[in-house]
């Protein structure tokens, strides 16, 4: 199962976007990860991995 979620953000008045966040979400077996990017025009884009349930990176206690 593969999910994509896009969020744009613009200005009050919507003539340029003001950050872009891209999440993918993917399952194998019992085990979801999101791979999350966050774009900032003139400044870059930002990646960031999160495993565990519902994408959380909350550690698991044993």
């Amino acid at each position: 199962m593969d999910l994509r979620t896009i969020f744009d953000v613009a200005d009050p008045e919507y003539s340029r976007n003001v950050t872009s966040v891209r999440l993918t979400t993917a399952v194998e077996g019992d085990e979801p990860v999101t791979a999350v990017t966050l774009t900032l025009p003139e400044i870059g884009a930002l990646p960031l991995v999160c495993e565990g349930p519902y994408g959380s990176s909350v550690d698991k206690k044993k």
